[in-house]
């Protein structure tokens, strides 16, 4: 291959970065992740070849994670047994793939801590599973079922390494790390309007923010809404 063309954007979220160099982004299309260079519009492609040959992934990604440092990629599939493959953004080489189990039908949603210890991964089976891997080894640590509903965004909150949150449907989810083992408390609306959730981010202080289909910003401290901010007239 030499130029890809397309990005996967209809059925998927949180899923174009830029990396160091403000001239590139990453994002996926088909089976494949591509870094363009948007510069010189030119792409490194990673994934993909011969089928007697192939390296990364076998069926089409619809997930992305990078860590911290901006230095690997995570990328999801769809599949029977979907996998997840560990990218050097410094070379494009696959490092490692992490499975889940057969049948949790595709990677729907990733995320990395901040020291790059965990990935965190959730299914798109009935249970919606949450899988806790340990990034060095590649060992799944532990699962735990995510909920009724698709798990549309992860994110660990950069100054806990044992603290991330979960959005979906019907609102947002806080799990804890335990010795290896998840534990989760959902959002407490309290007066706030109970909403849907796309997409969670954390602040300094350690308050997480999600952003909710009715175009408010949600604000959490712990699992307590504690406020909200209407920023949109369409969902954000």
């Amino acid at each position: 291959m030499e130029y890809v063309f397309g990005y996967r954007a209809s059925d998927t979220r949180n899923n174009v970065f830029y990396l160091p160099d403000n001239n590139k982004i990453v994002f996926m299309t088909a089976a494949v992740a591509i870094i363009l260079d948007k510069t010189t519009n030119t792409q490194q492609i990673l994934g993909g070849g011969e089928k007697s040959a192939l390296k990364g992934h076998d069926d089409d990604i619809i997930s992305l994670a990078m860590d911290s440092k901006k230095e690997i990629l995570a990328t999801g599939q769809v599949g029977k047994t979907p996998y997840i493959c560990i990218w050097s953004l410094k070379d494009g080489s696959l490092l490692k793939k992490l499975y889940q189990e057969k049948d949790s039908r595709a990677v729907r949603s990733i995320s990395i801590s901040n020291s790059g210890q965990y990935l965190v991964s959730a299914g798109d089976d009935n249970s919606h599973t949450l899988f806790l891997f340990d990034l060095n080894s590649g060992k799944l640590l532990s699962k735990a079922p995510g909920g009724t509903d698709p798990i549309l965004d992860i994110e660990f909150c950069p100054s806990d390494e044992t603290l991330f949150a979960t959005v979906g449907k019907r609102g947002a989810a806080f799990w804890r790390i335990n010795s290896g083992k998840l534990s989760c408390n959902k959002g407490i609306f309290g007066s706030h309007k109970m909403a849907d959730m796309y997409c969670a981010e954390w602040l300094s202080n350690g308050n997480c923010i999600t952003g909710s289909i009715n175009g408010c910003v949600y604000v959490w401290k712990g699992s307590q809404c504690i406020k909200t901010v209407k920023l949109h007239e369409g969902w954000v």
